[in-house]
């Protein structure tokens, strides 16, 4: 059902109610998992290879490096844009 409710809270309490209060809650959690799978798969690989840029690439640059140091030193970085 697509709809457009004046109070969205009001219309998901009903639907819970009329399609949802009855059921198993265990069923009810391994279906939310079920229907989030992917996304969460998509999810952890892109924050495994953010991750991996991170540290392998972004934190191997003299820049990065600085930064960091600078923050520590509490001065202004010196950038060499490597």
């Amino acid at each position: 059902m697509d709809a457009v409710a004046d109070d969205p809270g009001g219309a998901a309490l009903a639907y819970f109610e009329e399609h949802l209060a009855k059921r198993s809650a265990s069923a009810l959690r391994f279906a939310v998992r079920a229907a989030r799978y992917d996304l969460v798969y998509r999810i952890r690989r892109k924050l495994a290879e953010v991750e991996r840029l991170y540290l392998e690439e972004l934190m191997a640059t003299r820049d990065a490096v600085e930064g960091l140091t600078a923050f520590i030193a509490k001065r202004p970085p010196v950038w060499e844009d490597r």
